[in-house]
């Protein structure tokens, strides 16, 4: 059977939130309450932080994690992990969970969920979580990254942009976002980080957009179906959000405004909780070669 490890790349630079990882909530890092929902789930037995940040590092260290320190070259977070599962005594089939250090409240059985897949069929190298959105505004948004897939549930291309465009409202269509929880085999990776990065993963930003630039070919990348447990509207929490953010109003005085506002909009995103659920499917998005 193969083994399951998780790895949280996280560095300390950004353009919109600087030192986010270490961004205090509720007396604990931001990076910490990532960690420890790793941990809750049982599929995982192996869990640590890639950084090339010492102030992270030290704060993985301090709080009793494992944190795995890395050249500060790398061109995303699956690079990032690359070079850190090296450490690791890891068999080319075994499964590495891509959870970003920036979602603290992500729900752990996604992690389940994005691995089931590759569990079941041996043959898949690669498979990430995306969602119908329900959030008007992310249509729009930038950062909300949407996908468009065929009949067929392949998936023909990832954009910040709104894709498809609605020319004619008279054709109403469900958009789909990008939740940004990758599963890779061991023996993936090594195949991801050699490629070169194309022209649209450099306009775009989305390390996901790499293999179509790829002349080995991986064929499709196809969407799973997932059912999530329906919870009826009349008992989500208030305002739409998660049930993370029962806690986290009780403590909200620890919080500085910035990392309020970074935290209602994550807990509004529609990437967990109540908006997630709201859509009553999750896809995984699989690449096959």
């Amino acid at each position: 059977m193969e083994k399951i490890v998780c790895i949280i790349p996280s560095r300390y630079s950004s353009s919109r939130f600087q030192g986010k990882p270490l961004a205090d909530l509720c007396g604990k890092p931001m990076i910490q309450h990532v960690y420890e929902r790793v941990l809750k789930s049982e599929l995982v037995s192996y869990a640590a932080v890639a950084t090339d940040d010492s102030r992270i590092f030290e704060a993985v260290r301090k709080f009793g994690g494992k944190a795995i320190m890395t050249a500060a070259r790398h061109r995303s977070g699956t690079d990032r992990i690359a070079e850190a599962v090296n450490s690791l005594d890891l068999k080319d089939d075994d499964i590495v969970v891509n959870v970003q250090g920036d979602q603290p409240i992500f729900e752990p059985e996604q992690i389940a969920e994005v691995t089931r897949p590759l569990r079941e069929d041996p043959s898949l190298p690669m498979a990430t979580l995306i969602y119908r959105i329900v959030r008007e505004e992310e249509i729009t948004h930038p950062n909300a990254v949407k996908v468009v897939f065929d009949r067929n549930f392949n998936a023909l291309y990832f954009s910040r942009a709104t894709i498809p465009y609605v020319r004619d409202d008279r054709h109403p269509i469900a958009y789909y976002k990008h939740h940004g929880i990758y599963a890779y085999r061991r023996a993936f990776l090594r195949t991801f980080t050699a490629l070169e990065e194309g022209t649209m993963e450099r306009l775009e930003s989305l390390e996901q957009l790499r293999p179509w630039n790829s002349a080995i070919g991986f064929g499709s990348w196809k969407p799973f179906m997932i059912p999530w447990k329906w919870i009826p509207p009349k008992s989500w929490p208030g305002s739409g959000t998660s049930c993370w953010a029962a806690p986290v109003r009780p403590c909200s005085n620890s919080i500085s405004k910035r990392t309020l506002r970074w935290l209602r909009y994550r807990l509004l995103d529609g990437r967990r909780g109540a908006a997630c659920l709201a859509s009553s499917i999750c896809l995984v998005i699989l690449i096959k070669y």
